[in-house]
């Protein structure tokens, strides 16, 4: 299977990130004068921005992750749910369906799994992004990852939506669009 050039540019913007934010001092990998070496590029800088408390924090900071290299997909199920029947639904739907909706993505079927570790949102709270803001709807979840990963919605505010029983924050039909078009656009490249 061939690797496609939007898989490309977005590893690159995202090693760019990485490398940025941990100050490495890489040179850039790429071939001057390509789309690559461009995204590699301002990858590097918004990855300096977020260092010095720029637009977004990286999400991976926390220090109490509970998943582990060691798990297998039955101890994420376990973890991720804390017990709760209706995440662990959501966590298997997750683990099926997510590589459909973002085929682009690495991390495939673990990248919400892996953003909701980082973000400290399990269980029940897990499952109200699931059932109640996103509407067991796959697509809204790569939306609401992409988001994040991209810049254009901060964890804290994933977290504050997952922590809301009472079904008082919501995304409007607007705030969906705006997401969709901002991560669409990105991910092509425009």
């Amino acid at each position: 299977m061939a690797v496609s050039k939007v898989f490309m540019i977005c590893n690159a913007y995202e090693s760019g990130i990485g490398h940025g934010y941990k100050s490495t001092g890489v040179i850039n990998p790429h071939r001057g004068n390509t789309d690559e070496y461009e995204a590699f590029e301002i990858g590097y800088v918004k990855g300096i921005k977020n260092r010095n408390g720029g637009d977004f924090k990286m999400i991976n900071k926390r220090e109490n992750n509970i998943l582990t290299l060691d798990d297998t997909l039955e101890d994420i199920i376990v973890k991720m749910s804390k017990g709760n029947p209706g995440a662990m639904s959501a966590i298997v739907s997750l683990l099926s369906e997510y590589p459909l909706a973002d085929p682009l993505n690495p991390l495939k079927e673990l990248a919400p799994i892996l953003t909701f570790d980082s973000l400290g949102i399990y269980g029940t709270d897990l499952y109200i992004i699931w059932n109640d803001k996103c509407n067991r709807d796959v697509y809204k979840i790569f939306i609401l990852i992409r988001s994040i990963q991209l810049g254009f919605m901060d964890g804290k505010k994933l977290v504050a939506l997952s922590k809301d029983q009472l079904n008082k924050l919501r995304l409007s039909s607007e705030d969906w669009t705006s997401l969709t078009a901002k991560v669409c656009s990105e991910l092509k490249g425009n």
